[in-house]
């Protein structure tokens, strides 16, 4: 018990300190650049970041959860399993580019007398280098992805924490660089060589965890015949239904984590939307707790499926969340005044409704991988759909216009996530329990 303690606490601290590493980078940068070179420069990386972030959800294709999956069912194949990824994920990058690309040209030749594309041309060389970044940023998660199915957390946390500390402080130096700052440099060329030592960082993750990996295949295992091709994929994109559950799954997950941004684009004003936003800053840079817990259960569970593994994970992240939620719901006024000034303080009872998403999300985050454990994908799926489903019906019922309307349909679709997956997972306790009887 005192092993599995001490080596779930490690594994967690490690993954949460790439999180937090990656929350810090990516909320400095911006601010950095805001100061020292201007809100145009600001706008350009904003746009750019966008679309190679779009990029990269749809170049992922599912591997996020699937991988550590396949890793930690047959670790022997991890060497298969990251090759097919790889050539799936560049043969993705193309096809999507490719796509991107057409339209552009579509767009260009439509408006070509309009004034429409005037600001384009100061987007294209940020937004190509951000598409480059999202290709090598989707390999380098590949080697990531599949350590986490190793277990192998600590190096994940060195070599992400140290690059992304590296590539971010060479980018604030570029920044603060007399020549940016005394001489009239184009914008699009600043946020250019940002990206480009973004792009670095990642290109230098990549070869770490290669060359980790390749040290440990040789003094682990010795050499073995490839797989059988039913097991992977190779050369091609997966279009089984095996692996599309993953890409929907992670689609699904994107909207939820959003949906109530959405809901008030549509239905509310900008300024709704502003408010909302702000105070879920608060939960989303908390998020990083039920993150990194999702990413070391996963594995976990996989391998230790059984129901005493996921009631210590129930009650450590119950702690945390509840700590969590307690503190943001306390300490509401004084948050709220000290990053938002007396201006935002009539917002401190919104702070309150969502503060309770922090200890909801972080449930959420413990019975799912249990129950992606026990191979219960498509009802994961369907359960993400059904919440969406009813906080649209909510939307329609209950006109989500305000930021607190969009705050309870929140919280209230959390709620019948923990409860559904709740229950599912209690059903699942006797029969693992059963089966593992004589």
């Amino acid at each position: 018990m005192k092993i599995f303690r001490s080596h779930f606490v490690q594994s967690f601290l490690a993954l949460l300190s790439v999180h937090a590493g990656t929350v810090v980078g990516g909320t400095l940068l911006p601010i950095a650049m805001a100061r020292i070179v201007g809100a145009e420069a600001l706008g350009i990386f904003a746009t750019a970041s966008s679309f190679g972030l779009l990029l990269l959800a749809i170049i992922d294709w599912g591997y996020e959860t699937r991988l550590p999956l396949l890793v930690s069912q047959t670790p022997d194949d991890v060497s298969s399993y990251i090759g097919a990824a790889q050539r799936a994920k560049t043969r993705l990058w193309l096809l999507a580019t490719s796509v991107l690309a057409g339209g552009y040209g579509v767009f260009m030749l439509v408006h070509r007398n309009t004034a429409a594309p005037q600001s384009l041309p100061y987007l294209a060389l940020p937004v190509l280098l951000y598409g480059v970044w999202a290709l090598v940023r989707a390999l380098a998660m590949t080697y990531s992805h599949a350590l986490r199915g190793l277990q192998h957390f600590g190096i994940i946390a060195r070599v992400e924490n140290s690059l992304t500390f590296v590539s971010h402080l060479l980018a604030v130096g570029l920044l603060a660089a007399p020549l940016v700052i005394s001489f009239a440099i184009s914008p699009s060329l600043v946020v250019s060589a940002v990206v480009a030592c973004l792009i670095a960082g990642e290109a230098l993750k990549s070869i770490v965890f290669m060359r980790y990996l390749q040290h440990e295949n040789r003094h682990t295992s010795e050499e073995r015949p490839a797989p059988p091709s039913s097991s992977i994929f190779y050369g091609v994109i997966p279009l089984s239904m095996e692996h599309l559950v993953f890409v929907m799954m992670q689609a699904l997950s994107v909207v939820q984590s959003r949906v109530g941004i959405y809901a008030l684009t549509l239905l509310a004003t900008q300024i709704e939307v502003g408010y909302f936003s702000a105070v879920a800053r608060f939960t989303i840079a908390l998020r990083i707790l039920p993150g990194a817990l999702f990413n070391v259960l996963l594995p976990r569970f996989v391998r230790s499926p059984q129901p005493e593994t996921l009631r210590k994970a129930l009650l450590l992240g119950g702690c945390i969340g509840a700590i969590g939620s307690a503190a943001l719901y306390v300490c509401a006024g004084g948050l709220i005044w000290l990053i938002y000034g007396e201006r935002f303080a009539h917002l401190m009872p919104l702070l309150r409704v969502i503060a309770w998403l922090f200890l909801l999300q972080t449930l959420v985050n413990i019975l799912e991988p249990y129950l992606l454990a026990h191979k219960a994908e498509h009802f994961v799926n369907g359960t993400l759909a059904m919440a969406l489903c009813v906080f649209a019906g909510m939307c329609v019922l209950f006109p989500v216009d305000t930021a607190y309307k969009a705050a309870f349909a929140s919280v209230g679709m959390e709620i019948i996530l923990v409860v559904v997956y709740g229950v599912k997972s209690l059903i699942l306790l006797p029969q693992k329990k059963s089966a593992s009887m004589p």
